[in-house]
């Protein structure tokens, strides 16, 4: 089992501290879901992006990316954060098998489940970069649908993913019915988690009132897009 966490702001202004102190928080809490790895994809207003990530759990990794230049950028650059916390299930522990998979500079994808047929789409060690790489390619197409549908057609296993799509300026969310992911929309952001009762707890934690928002399950099948502009 591993989890996904996101914020992706509303504002063209950087990250609103609440929004921040959220999804760090998520992140934190979200290690219950995996402990084995940490990472982030971290989208700046102008479509760019960095990622961040250590064979470590959350409480180690946290502390060292906040304390850096490029989180402090974030403030003010920032347009979404996309985090994962991996249990490991196919592939060994180290920096370079902790989500996120980056695929030509252009996209980058955090994946829970676990998939069964991996080396049939990719020569990969770990299952969540093979589905990275078929993804990425999927949506290279302007009418991309068609693609995406063949994709998954040939995918055998549990899955939920978040992506960021640097060609398209959007982070798009997807999931089977063998993986939960969730969203809120609020007036300045959204914000996404693996566990939806995770979600509320953090939200309200941080003031957000429940009158003001709605968590709502991403539903099976179906690709939820969130474009960041450019």
């Amino acid at each position: 089992m591993c989890g996904i966490v996101g914020v992706i702001a509303k504002t063209t202004t950087g990250l609103m501290k609440t929004g921040e102190d959220t999804f760090m928080q998520l992140l934190y809490a979200n290690a219950l879901r995996g402990d084995d790895s940490t990472g982030l994809i971290c989208v700046e207003k102008d479509s760019t992006f960095h990622v961040a990530k250590q064979a470590s759990e959350a409480a180690f990794f946290a502390p060292q990316y906040i304390g850096s230049d490029t989180y402090k950028a974030m403030w003010s650059q920032g347009k979404a954060y996309i985090g994962h916390n991996r249990k490991k299930t196919v592939g060994k522990v180290a920096d370079e098998t902790a989500h996120p998979f980056v695929v030509g500079n252009e996209f980058a994808m955090v994946h829970n489940g676990t998939l069964y047929n991996h080396k049939q789409l990719a020569d990969t060690e770990v299952d969540s970069e093979a589905l990275a790489q078929v993804l990425a390619k999927a949506f290279e197409a302007d009418d991309y649908i068609p693609t995406l549908e063949e994709t998954l057609g040939k995918v055998n296993g549990a899955y939920a993913v978040a992506m960021y799509d640097q060609r398209h300026h959007a982070i798009r969310l997807l999931r089977n019915k063998e993986r939960p992911l969730a969203y809120a929309e609020t007036t300045s952001a959204y914000f996404v988690a693996s566990d939806a009762a995770m979600l509320f707890w953090i939200m309200t934690r941080n003031g957000f009132n429940p009158k003001d928002f709605e968590i709502k399950p991403v539903p099976e099948h179906t690709l939820l897009t969130i474009v960041t502009g450019k």
